[in-house]
């Protein structure tokens, strides 16, 4: 996931974004950070793909809401 997460960050850097959203899309979710979902969504929305866009919004969402969960059973 490393390696892919590095090629990710140079694509999108370099424009490539198909290459960085092929990337993205290899990395386990369980592995990516919250900047690495925030990066997938704009290289979706930069790349003009709608549906990439929706799932990495709702990939985003859930995760903000499993965390929640996670301190809300915490207390």
């Amino acid at each position: 996931p490393d390696h892919e997460r590095v090629i990710a960050y140079q694509a999108l850097k370099t424009k490539n974004y198909t290459r960085a959203l092929t990337a993205w899309n290899s990395i386990p979710l369980k592995q990516m950070t919250p900047d690495d979902i925030l990066s997938a969504a704009i290289t979706a929305q930069t790349a003009g793909d709608a549906r990439e866009l929706r799932k990495w919004i709702s990939i985003s969402m859930s995760k903000e809401m499993a965390r929640k969960m996670t301190i809300i059973g915490g207390l």
